[in-house]
């Protein structure tokens, strides 16, 4: 199953479990205006899906 670390957490939110508060941003601009409703210091994470496992050296 590939998830996005947003999309685990809103399942996991759905069952109860807690998780801390965030919210997804597709542009730059979003990303400042939800930076803005937060009201103080934020990560902003890029999330992308990768495929099988890490092999190095092979």
């Amino acid at each position: 199953m590939n998830l996005h670390e947003y999309q685990a957490k809103e399942i996991l939110a759905r069952y109860g479990v807690p998780v801390p508060p965030g919210k997804v941003a597709y542009t730059p601009d979003e990303a400042k205006r939800i930076a803005e409703e937060f009201g103080k210091r934020v990560v902003i994470k890029a999330q992308v899906h990768v495929g099988g496992e890490a092999r190095r050296g092979e």
